[in-house]
């Protein structure tokens, strides 16, 4: 596998230094290769007529920026290749003329902020008069809504892109999606932060392949952390260690869950009365493993 001729294409010479003092030129070849030649070996091979940081032999200040090799016929003639070299005096930039490292790597993270509206089911409620005190979500006669409620609640979101120079999705996967921040992120206490999940493509600045990574985080919208709230209730309570059926005044087995005290004992023997919404328990439970966020070098 190797080139077996080159040829400069004349009409393929660019020059334009009219939209800034920043001078940009262009060259193209026609290159004959072997039939079966893959692109990584015509672009891998010593003889080419520039390589990337080669000077413009009439502008020694312009040097090749970016290349570009394409089959010019691959149905017919597949050992044909156009090569295109790119020169310029200064590191092409993106669009605003901002100039673009030629390391990717050592490019600056994105951070974006922004809200998300979401459907969650109602589980606990605040009392209405006093707006603080957690109250169930349900009728006049103590039992949960059948569908249950459903409310609009907006969770901000925080959107980090870096550039990775490699992307393993195990990686993320098992360690860090779906996990809660471990440490303060972002300003954030631990058990606040949620990785929704990454993304990620792969890119090229010139010939140097990275992976452009996104990762969306998602706050919770209360200082509790992303902690589920549930009523204590039940069928069962424990009655000297064993678990017994519950009864109501009549003697009969309940049928519905009825409210528990928090150490599975039900709530109206306890008190020895009918419970009020402001009596009521509820058990915290944490659905989300922790992760230390910082060691994905998103700063925060």
């Amino acid at each position: 596998m190797a080139i077996q001729t080159v040829n400069e294409i004349h009409d393929g010479r660019d020059y334009d230094s009219d939209t800034s003092p920043n001078t940009r030129l262009t060259r193209q070849w026609r290159i004959i290769a072997e039939s079966g030649d893959d692109p990584v070996d015509v672009i891998n091979d010593a003889s080419l007529p520039a390589q990337k940081g080669d000077a413009h032999p009439s502008e020694p200040r312009a040097l090749v920026q970016r290349i570009e090799l394409r089959q010019e016929d691959p149905d017919d003639f597949d050992w044909v290749w156009l090569y295109r070299a790119e020169y310029s005096t200064a590191i092409a930039g993106p669009p605003g003329g901002e100039e673009e490292n030629e390391n990717p790597l050592v490019d600056q993270i994105a951070i974006e902020w922004s809200y998300e509206a979401r459907y969650a089911p109602l589980n606990v409620a605040l009392d209405p008069t006093d707006r603080t005190t957690r109250i169930p979500v349900a009728n006049s006669a103590g039992q949960e809504f059948d569908p249950s409620v459903n409310t609009l609640r907006m969770v901000r979101t925080l959107t980090i892109q870096k550039n990775l120079n490699s992307f393993d999705q195990n990686y993320f996967d098992y360690g860090f999606v779906e996990r809660v921040n471990s440490a303060t992120f972002y300003g954030y206490q631990p058990g606040e932060v949620l990785l929704e999940g990454v993304a990620a493509s792969l890119q090229y600045r010139g010939l140097t392949p990275y992976w452009r990574a996104t990762f969306r985080f998602l706050i919770s919208p209360t200082n509790e952390g992303w902690v589920v709230s549930l009523q204590d209730t039940g069928v069962y309570q424990y009655i000297d260690d064993e678990l017994e059926r519950i009864t109501d005044k009549k003697g009969n087995d309940v049928v519905l869950p009825v409210p528990l005290d928090g150490n599975g004992r039900a709530l109206h023997e306890v008190l020895g009365r009918k419970p009020t919404r402001e009596e009521i328990v509820y058990l915290d439970f944490w659905p989300y493993y922790e992760a230390n966020f910082s060691t994905l070098g998103l700063g925060g």
